[in-house]
């Protein structure tokens, strides 16, 4: 049986079209398994952008900044700590009636952590409702039951 496999083998092999395909097709899938890999970016904490694996790393380092067990407890800590931002006044653009928050701001305190409060946020959303702009954090009322912070849903 290995006697059949090496002929048949070798008989492929001996053929330089079939060799070219195969080192163009291996070449195109190493191009392909790389691409995604440079292209990748991420924002540093003072707005610079990455790209590339100093990029992957970067997201690698946010998220086990973000490590651990999630509670109650944590989760209204970290609400409170972004609606901490809307307190400042000199971390606030308003315009109209919307609130947002400076460029730097956003890149420095929520940007590397959106999927996470974005999470956060979509867990208090009425189905079939978007927030990319993270609104229902921001106006969450935060309650204090039995000397523990709670998360109170309002409407």
């Amino acid at each position: 049986m290995n006697n059949l496999f090496k002929y048949e083998f070798m008989k492929i092999a001996k053929k330089r079209m079939n060799l070219i395909v195969v080192l163009v097709s291996l070449c195109l899938t190493l191009f392909l398994f790389i691409l995604p890999v440079k292209s990748y970016i991420s924002l540093e904490r003072d707005g610079r952008q990455i790209n590339g694996l100093a990029a992957i790393r970067l997201e690698k380092e946010y998220g086990q900044e973000l490590a651990g067990t999630l509670t109650e407890e944590r989760v209204a800590k970290d609400i409170a700590a972004y609606q901490t931002l809307f307190s400042k006044p000199e971390h606030v653009l308003k315009d109209g009636n919307q609130v947002n928050l400076k460029d730097d701001i956003y890149a420095r305190y929520v940007l590397p952590y959106y999927s996470y409060y974005k999470m956060i946020d979509d867990a208090f959303l009425e189905p079939q409702v978007t927030d990319n702009g993270l609104t229902v954090l921001r106006d969450m009322k935060l309650g204090i039951l039995q000397g523990s912070t709670r998360l109170v849903r309002t409407r």
